[in-house]
């Protein structure tokens, strides 16, 4: 991969001769890739990070390397523009392992990412860390594409072995059932120090996701998650439990609590914490979107007492939008007292193809100069494996559109006994249902169910290897 080969020279010089003949060979390597057919697509296979101060001296880079097989792809949080390294209960990976909806808040920043191998390097003169291999992801999939074993090993910063562990996924018809962790640290290893286990209600929504330890031949609980749904599959209560490992007693809790907009999007998060006695709220989120835009474009954080009321604290998220429907512009406003101030911006730029190349952030402590840089860098692929020339777009139909309820999904070309997986999700990107069948012939009948109310909602139609086909809008009135 020549261009994550650049990244990597130029990440430590960012301000040198070398980086910008660097720049411009990944510049030349782009431009030779985007005179391919504009039917293909772009996934990301590096990004690079600087952290500066105020005087616009290098404080830290980091650097992300992806390599895929085939036809895997990558996405970014369409709100931070980044991959989200999840760590509950020391475990990186764990959401990924799981395809999760992405959920706007805070706490589930989790991103289903498809890729083979990830590469972190970061380093930074000012605390003299040279810039080196930080730690290394591997992902294998089954045969219909689900991540079925993950390995995370970390290094230090003179590249000796630090640390390794291992995740294995068991699914059980069709859906992740548990997972299990193996130790292979080089201090005692190996070891197996926990598991996941995940209970689902007959709907197959996940009710409780726990984690539990396992030390000294017992078992001891870690933490749990325990979900409550509203009648249209939405997650409307989200609690976590967090475990004292010597005794098996809930130390601390926390609870979210959602509420939704007509269309299925997220509108408030309402966050509570308990550590003795009832739950007391901390902080309400409010959200904004606009037709056509990923993700929200306003946010509103405010922070509460401990019965419900504004403290007059806020914090503001606002985006501006550009022609193209992007977010190109967006401030971070805080309000204290009647107060405000800017406490930061970000101005982000995007390639012809729509993707996001750079992205400067500018911190209220350093004025007009930036307080990090962030460079996306990507290659073609062909989504569908086959040669420009014979690739075509399967003529998928869903019908009638609107519909009260009952569809009919046409595929001409499908193949008898093609299997097939049906996802519906809604205009929030959370997923609702999923079934799976054999095509008996070039048609299909389905029910959207009692239980998605009148809205819009988003039909993904993927093959039996795990291919996504493609995504229909389907009106329920």
């Amino acid at each position: 991969m020549p261009a994550a080969c650049y990244l990597y020279f130029f990440a430590y010089h960012p301000n040198s001769m070398k980086m910008k003949i660097a720049g411009l060979l990944l510049l030349l390597l782009l431009s030779f890739a985007s005179a391919r057919s504009q039917s293909s697509r772009q996934r990301l296979i590096a990004k690079a990070s600087y952290s500066l101060d105020t005087s616009g001296i290098l404080v830290r880079q980091d650097s992300v390397f992806l390599k895929y097989s085939g036809l895997r792809h990558s996405r970014l949080d369409p709100n931070w523009l980044d991959f989200f390294y999840s760590s509950w209960g020391g475990t990186p990976g764990i959401y990924r392992m799981m395809p999760t909806s992405n959920n706007i808040d805070s706490g589930e920043k989790h991103i289903w990412v498809e890729f083979d191998s990830l590469y972190y390097f970061r380093g930074g003169p000012v605390f003299n860390e040279p810039f080196a291999l930080e730690h290394i992801e591997t992902y294998k999939y089954d045969g219909v594409g689900r991540p079925q074993d993950f390995t995370h090993t970390f290094f230090w910063s003179e590249g000796q072995l630090r640390d390794s562990n291992r995740q294995v996924a068991i699914y059980e018809n069709g859906q992740l059932d548990r997972m299990y962790w193996l130790d292979l640290s080089p201090r005692g290893g190996p070891d197996t120090p926990g598991a996941r286990y995940l209970i689902r209600d007959n709907s197959g929504r996940i009710i409780t996701d726990s984690l539990t330890e396992y030390r000294l031949w017992s078992q001891k609980p870690y933490m749990r998650t325990r979900y409550g749904y509203n009648a249209a599959g939405q997650y409307v209560t989200r609690q976590e439990d967090m475990f004292d490992a010597s005794n098996g007693a809930i130390q601390s809790s926390d609870r979210r609590s959602y509420s939704y907009y007509p269309d299925g999007r997220v509108q408030t998060v309402l966050y509570e914490y308990r550590s003795l006695g009832a739950f007391q709220p901390t902080e309400m989120d409010s959200f904004g979107y606009l037709p056509g835009v990923p993700g929200y474009i306003y946010m509103k954080l405010a922070s509460l007492d401990t019965f419900g009321k504004p403290l007059g604290y806020y914090t503001y998220y606002d985006s501006h939008i550009n022609t193209a429907n992007q977010k190109d512009f967006i401030t971070w406003t805080v309000v204290e007292n009647g107060q405000s101030f800017t406490m930061a911006t970000e101005v982000i730029s995007y390639n012809r193809y729509g993707n996001p190349d750079s992205k400067t952030y500018y911190h209220y402590t350093t004025g007009i100069t930036p307080a990090a840089k962030y460079f996306y860098y990507y290659e073609f692929y062909n989504p569908t494996g086959l040669p420009e020339s014979a690739k075509r777009q399967p003529d998928i139909t869903i019908s009638p559109n609107p519909t009260t309820g009952a569809i009919t999904l046409h595929y001409p070309d499908a193949e008898p006994g093609k299997r097939l997986s049906i996802s519906i999700s809604n205009a929030a990107g959370q997923l609702l249902r999923t079934e799976t069948f054999n095509m008996q012939g070039t048609s299909q009948q389905m029910q959207l169910g009692p239980e998605l109310p009148a809205g819009t909602y988003y039909i993904s139609v993927i093959a039996g290897s795990g291919t996504h086909i493609c995504t229909k809008p389907i009106v329920r009135l």
